[in-house]
């Protein structure tokens, strides 16, 4: 996939065009203006498509540019540059949480890796349900990305050691507790009134 060709835009342009390219292209085809369930599909892919492309181009994998090796090449160094989500990953790896969730705050586009760092703050301060959610929402933007997929893979361990628990809500697992001690209550009463009739 050649990810400028993907937003329509030259190679080398700047990550300002490349977010506006990205932008227009996210309006065009998103999947809610389609009736049609075919169109709504191929929307979606279409969409996959754009998302890679943008996270290719500002700070995804080099390597998955149409025909190129792992050099980077000098028409998208300044992109390299420009990239604030490097930055960001930086201010996190320091424990800045404060500043990096400020420069967070500044893009405009909620990208899959905006939800993915976003995720990872939350997650850092202890802030789990909303963390994980927000990996999710990475993961189903980028399904591609092994970054988000393997991070939620971890957290979900993490969260829910238990795998028959993984698919409920923290709520579900308090009221399946509450029910089990209501049935547990219900027969240690019934079987304490069972032997009190045959003594």
């Amino acid at each position: 996939m050649d990810p400028y060709k993907v937003l329509g835009i030259r190679p080398g342009a700047s990550s300002q065009e490349i977010t506006k390219a990205y932008n227009e292209m996210i309006s065009r085809y998103r999947s809610d203006r389609f009736a049609d369930t075919v169109l709504q599909e191929a929307a979606r892919q279409k969409l996959r498509e754009i998302e890679q492309a943008y996270s290719i181009l500002l700070g995804g994998d080099v390597n998955e540019i149409s025909g190129q090796e792992k050099e980077l090449p000098e028409e998208r160094a300044d992109v390299r540059e420009e990239n604030p989500y490097q930055q960001i990953r930086r201010l996190v790896q320091l424990g800045s949480l404060d500043q990096a969730e400020a420069a967070l705050r500044r893009l405009e586009t909620k990208t899959a890796q905006w939800h993915y760092l976003t995720g990872i703050i939350l997650w850092k301060r202890g802030w789990y349900s909303e963390g994980r959610s927000h990996i999710q929402r990475a993961v189903d933007m980028a399904p591609w990305n092994r970054e988000y997929s393997e991070t939620l893979a971890r957290i979900m361990k993490a969260y829910y050691p238990f795998p028959n628990l993984a698919g409920l809500s923290e709520g579900s697992v308090q009221c399946n507790c509450r029910t089990f001690l209501r049935c547990y209550d219900f027969l240690f009463k019934c079987i304490c009134r069972d032997n009190s009739i045959d003594g």
